[in-house]
């Protein structure tokens, strides 16, 4: 990984001062307002590709971030779902229409939360779409931090073409 360029006390927990928490907000505000990246130099006063490199760093911590948040969020649902199916079940059983309805209401919902109803496996495909772009992301980081910039950038444009082009498939030789 790149090393640090800005230093200033307080830290966060990965390292980060306050003044790269704010450039790296500064930044993201710039970018997305579909700035280029090197009007965002000239803005901030510092080269395009420190300007870059701050960018996809911020985009690899949110995508995390919020991986994680989802992940633990829809656990929780989950589990919500599971205690409701434990309290309506055995009233379905014993002939109540009401509770016959809201166990099939529950698990409706389940499934929808899963992707395993037909009607979510096309939003389940989306999410996987986002996740190979969250992983090529990381990929044009990683090349990014340990090549020179034109290396770097045939590097990742060589495994992008390769990635799309087998649907995310590689072979072995490619490794």
């Amino acid at each position: 990984m790149a090393s640090k360029r800005f230093d200033s006390p307080e830290p966060d927990r990965e390292g980060l001062s306050v003044k790269d928490l704010e450039l790296e907000r500064r930044v993201l505000q710039l970018m997305a307002t579909k700035t280029r990246v090197h009007k965002i130099a000239e803005i901030i006063g510092m080269s395009r590709e420190n300007v870059w490199h701050i960018g996809q760093r911020a985009k690899k911590r949110y995508l995390e971030e919020n991986a994680k948040l989802y992940a633990d969020n829809l656990e929780a649902d989950v589990l919500a779902l599971d205690e409701l199916l434990r309290t309506f079940t055995p009233r379905a059983i014993n002939g109540s229409e009401s509770a016959a309805n809201m166990v099939l209401k529950i698990q409706a919902r389940k499934a929808a939360m899963l992707g395993t109803d037909a009607a979510t496996q096309y939003a389940m495909s989306k999410r996987a779409d986002a996740a190979a772009a969250a992983i090529l992301v990381a990929v044009q980081a990683e090349f990014a931090a340990r090549l020179p910039p034109d290396e770097a950038m045939a590097a990742f444009q060589a495994v992008q073409l390769r990635y799309t082009a087998g649907e995310g498939k590689t072979s072995a030789d490619d490794t």
